[in-house]
C-alpha cells in the first residue's frame, strides 16, 4: 500500500485530465478540465476533483455517463408565457466547462404537440452544448464550441405555433465523438477479416448506447 495527500488533489488528476499546450486547438488544449477548474468557483471554495467524483473517498469516478451526477451539476428552468416556451439550462454545479473535454454532447430539444400529444415534426427545435473538432489525418480543426462555464446557460426558445402544449427535454450523448467520429472511421478502415473488427463493432454499439435522457416535461399555454 501506499499513501500520499497526493491523491487528494486535483494536480493528481491534471496528469491525465489536462492536455499540454501544443495540443491546443483555436487556443484551448483538445483537454483542458484542470485549467477550466482553476478558473472556477469551486475551485475557490478549496473543492477540488475528488470532492465530486470520488465522494467519501469512494473509487466511483461518477461523471458525464452517471444521469444523477449531471443531475445534480445541472439547473433546468422551463417557463411558459402567452407567447412561447422558454427552456433554460445553468451549469449550476459543474467545476468545470460543461461538457468537459470533446467526447460528449449534450442536446436541448422542445416541439409543439397537436391535440392528441402528438408531436409536430415540423416545429422541432434543438440547441446543442458541446466542443466539435474535427481530425483529418494531420490536424485538428475547432467547429464549434457551445460548452457552459460554471454559472453559464444555454436557453431554447419556441413559440406555441397554434398548439396548446409544448414538450422540452434534455438528452446526453456521452460517447458521441467516438459514436459518430473515431469508431466508425476506425471500422471502415479495418478489413473484414480483421480479429479487431468485432471488438470495434462491440464497442462502437456500447458508444452509441451509453445515451441518456435526464430531463423531459410539458408546458401548458396560460
Amino acid at each position: 500500500m501506499f499513501r500520499t495527500t497526493a491523491f487528494e488533489q486535483s494536480e493528481f488528476c491534471s496528469a491525465c485530465h489536462q492536455s499540454r499546450a501544443d495540443t491546443a486547438v483555436n487556443g484551448k488544449p483538445l483537454q483542458n478540465t484542470y485549467a477550466e477548474w482553476r478558473a472556477s468557483p469551486q475551485a475557490a471554495q478549496g473543492l477540488v476533483c475528488q470532492t465530486c467524483h470520488m465522494p467519501d473517498r469512494a473509487h466511483l469516478w461518477l461523471g458525464i455517463h452517471d444521469p444523477a451526477m449531471v443531475a445534480k451539476g445541472l439547473t433546468p428552468h422551463i417557463v411558459a408565457d402567452a407567447e412561447k416556451v422558454r427552456f433554460e439550462l445553468i451549469n449550476s454545479g459543474v467545476g468545470h466547462a460543461f461538457p468537459t473535454y470533446t467526447v460528449p454532447k449534450v442536446v436541448m430539444s422542445a416541439v409543439a404537440l397537436d391535440h392528441d400529444g402528438s408531436p409536430r415534426p415540423q416545429t422541432l427545435s434543438s440547441h446543442v452544448i458541446a466542443r466539435r473538432v474535427h481530425f483529418d489525418g494531420s490536424a485538428w480543426t475547432e467547429l464549434s464550441d457551445s460548452r457552459l462555464s460554471p454559472g453559464q446557460s444555454a436557453a431554447l426558445e419556441l413559440n406555441w405555433n397554434g398548439s396548446d402544449r409544448i414538450r422540452v427535454w434534455l438528452d446526453v450523448f456521452p460517447d458521441d465523438f467516438y459514436a459518430e467520429q473515431v469508431f466508425p472511421n476506425l471500422i471502415g478502415a479495418l478489413p473484414a477479416e480483421s480479429v479487431a473488427r468485432p471488438l470495434a463493432l462491440e464497442a462502437s454499439a456500447a458508444a452509441k448506447s451509453s445515451s441518456f435522457r435526464l430531463y423531459e416535461t410539458e408546458r401548458r399555454r396560460p
